[in-house]
């Protein structure tokens, strides 16, 4: 039997798959295990396109492929799958065009409700959190890694790998390759803040923090509220209804829910994703709210006014603890 890795040996397959010629790993190596998402058009692609063997090949399959501590479901079938079926290699396959990546909770929200389910069923929690969604296919590999690190069931020898399978293709992509020795896990890490692109953390580091946009003068008193208009305002021709910081957030979830549907702007609330885990400067995060309006180029003119009412938000200090909460909880 050839001596390659593993990985090497499933990429040879998937070459060979793409060419029309399937061919399966051989039955007679050592376990190992795949967790896939549970998407249907996946079914028999999967094993196909990976050249999985039966009686070996242990294929873990949930909604959107993520792993994370509060999942204990799937880290007990990995766990079962190291040390019950003695495999020594865990294969995490995102896909392309996940639906977890487009999850609306809205629409969700709806269809439960229709068919008489309560929302209490699903407990407390954003129903995004709740469900697994995650805001780029990528992204969620690259984190559902380094969570089975930091869960700390993979022992000495152990590998892990990230790809992402192509729906309509096959083709796979290696995003982590686990037989070159993982980067530690760093306390950054350790808390959630986990770094999704090399490239941005390099270029944070070499360009100078943006400037904070211009804030107008603090309220002494009454509720925040700034210039704007309300989705209910008045008619045309009457006096603008001003905008109050819940309309705002309204506003604002409603925007980047319709947004996640564009594919032009993953990577931009990918970033903003990051910057809303991650910062704990609102002014950064901010910015990031700021970049978006800029790309989205006039698509939603409803953006602007959101940002106009949550700059005010920001101006205390427990304003800005509160926004950047508020911003964790949309784009989760």
């Amino acid at each position: 039997m050839s001596q390659t890795t593993l990985l090497h040996q499933i990429l040879e397959a998937n070459r060979s798959f793409l060419k029309g010629r399937p061919a399966p790993l051989d039955p007679g190596g050592p376990p190992f295990v795949v967790v896939a998402c549970m998407d249907a058009r996946l079914t028999t692609l999967l094993e196909s396109a990976m050249g999985l063997p039966r009686d070996r090949a242990i294929v873990v399959r949930i909604a959107g492929n993520r792993i994370s501590p509060e999942n204990r479901g799937v880290v007990r079938s990995i766990a079962a799958a190291l040390y019950v079926k003695k495999a020594t290699e865990v294969i995490l396959v995102g896909h392309t065009d996940c639906a977890m990546s487009r999850f609306s909770a809205a629409e969700v929200a709806e269809n439960f409700r229709r068919a008489g389910v309560g929302r209490s069923v699903f407990g407390d929690e954003d129903l995004r959190t709740w469900f697994g969604a995650f805001a780029g296919v990528e992204e969620n590999v690259t984190e559902s890694l380094a969570a089975l690190h930091r869960v700390g069931i993979l022992g000495a020898g152990m590998k892990a790998h990230g790809l992402v399978i192509d729906t309509v293709t096959g083709a796979l992509q290696v995003l982590v390759d686990g037989d070159v020795a993982p980067a530690p896990v760093t306390e950054a890490a350790r808390a959630g803040e986990l770094e999704f692109a090399v490239d941005a953390a390099e270029e944070e580091e070499e360009a100078p923090p943006a400037a904070a946009p211009p804030l107008p003068p603090v309220r002494e008193r009454g509720a925040v509220v700034i210039d704007g208009t309300r989705p209910d305002a008045a008619k045309a021709g009457d006096r603008a209804a001003p905008m109050t910081y819940v309309d705002a957030v309204i506003q604002l979830r409603n925007v980047l829910s319709a947004a996640r549907q564009d594919p032009k702007l993953r990577e931009r609330l990918s970033r903003l994703h990051t910057a809303a885990r991650t910062e704990r400067d609102p002014l950064r995060v901010y910015s990031e709210l700021q970049r978006l309006e800029k790309e989205c180029m006039g698509r939603y003119p409803e953006l602007r006014s959101c940002l106009g009412a949550l700059r005010e938000a920001i101006q205390s200090k427990k304003g800005g603890l509160n926004f950047i909460e508020m911003m964790r909880r949309i784009m989760e």
